[in-house]
């Protein structure tokens, strides 16, 4: 095992093994890199993590001991539906999560969680080179406000659990064992009833009736959002009125999103 961890046979999902360190640069990263290690279920916690990755390679850090980094991993069935929906399942899960522990909390595509107009939760699932039908699963919660989580110059500033009205003070170990219920019964979802994983998507979907633009490769679109396929990709109708449908892009919203419940003054 490499790097000074403690290994606990239980705590993840399904019963799996959970690797726990003081401090990692990225839990996706050590997973990766370690994955002949791991076994389906298994989380990889860092109580401090100092070079974690978002989507695009943006810093996703966690420099305090009060935030939740994550990484799961997960081995796929290439028969069941597919692990393209796994970022959706983990979003609604911590959605779950999050508001049982006090924070109504919203969904933004692809892989936010967002409460106050500000982001509460990212999700970042890599595919393991190695493992063809393994996907390693990171999640990151914002908990104390002092040490957000992602650095995003120009987007949707970060609030912690702590600062929404409630004011709830569930710590990491409450917070990483009911997140792991709530993720067990929506990856369960995924394979047998995605149609019930995208009906709970669309409860709590932040971008339902609002104009916004998409950033991809191929270019800035504008158009109106409507909602996400059964592939977990966003679609958009553009102001041709062609309806497009994306893997990834950098999503911008015309004016605020509703922000459910104020910050503590």
């Amino acid at each position: 095992m490499s790097g000074q961890g403690v290994l606990q046979e239980r705590g993840g999902l399904w019963s799996g093994r959970r690797w726990i360190f003081e401090k990692l640069p990225s839990t996706n990263r050590w997973a990766l890199d370690n994955s002949k290690l791991l076994r389906h279920g298994d989380a990889v916690v860092a109580r401090q993590q100092t070079a974690g990755r978002g989507r695009f390679d943006r810093i996703w850090q966690s420099p305090g001991t009060e935030n939740l980094t994550v990484s799961f991993c997960i081995d796929v069935d290439p028969a069941k539906p597919p692990p393209s929906l796994l970022p959706a399942a983990a979003a609604v899960a911590v959605r779950n999560t999050l508001f049982k522990a006090g924070a109504p909390a919203t969904l933004k595509w692809p892989n936010d969680v967002i409460c106050c107009n500000r982001k509460i939760a990212g999700i970042l699932a890599e595919q393991d080179s190695l493992h063809e039908n393994r996907i390693i699963l990171g999640i990151g919660i914002n908990i104390n406000p002092a040490a957000p989580i992602e650095v995003e110059n120009g987007r949707l500033p970060a609030v912690g659990l702590h600062q929404v009205d409630g004011g709830c003070r569930w710590g990491t170990e409450q917070l990483l064992s009911e997140l792991v219920i709530h993720l067990e019964l929506w990856l369960k979802a995924v394979q047998n009833d995605p149609h019930t994983l995208l009906e709970e998507w669309r409860k709590y979907d932040a971008l339902a009736g609002r104009q916004l633009s998409i950033t991809t490769a191929a270019g800035r679109i504008n158009g109106s959002y409507a909602g996400i396929d059964g592939q977990g990709r966003l679609l958009l109708q553009e102001e041709t009125g062609n309806i497009s449908a994306h893997w990834a892009g950098d999503v911008s919203i015309s004016g605020t999103i509703p922000a459910g419940t104020g910050l503590f003054q």
